[in-house]
């Protein structure tokens, strides 16, 4: 068991960050946003606040947020599995050739 863990700890933290990004760093986004574009006057940071503030909004007041950010997490660790396994797949192809 602990070398599972070892073995995809990499997956498992990114997908981690990633649950918790979307549950805690949506609205510092928007914000992040907002500033950028009233500093540079740049219309597609307006569009990313708008997109970061409504995504911030949904998952403060959604009563199934934390089953949504389990759900990205897993989805998150399926998508770090697949590519490792692409690879690893290509790797071993590339040689025997």
């Amino acid at each position: 068991m602990n070398n599972w863990f070892v073995s995809y700890r990499k997956g498992l933290i990114t997908s981690a960050l990633v649950s918790v990004y979307v549950k805690f760093m949506l609205l510092p986004t928007a914000t992040f946003f907002f500033e950028a574009y009233h500093l540079l006057k740049v219309e597609i940071f307006y569009m990313g606040y708008q997109v970061f503030k409504v995504a911030g909004h949904t998952m403060r007041v959604w009563s199934d947020s934390n089953l949504a950010v389990f759900a990205i997490g897993i989805s998150t660790f399926i998508l770090y599995l697949l590519v490792k396994q692409r690879r690893s797949a290509k790797t071993h192809t590339q040689e025997e050739a």
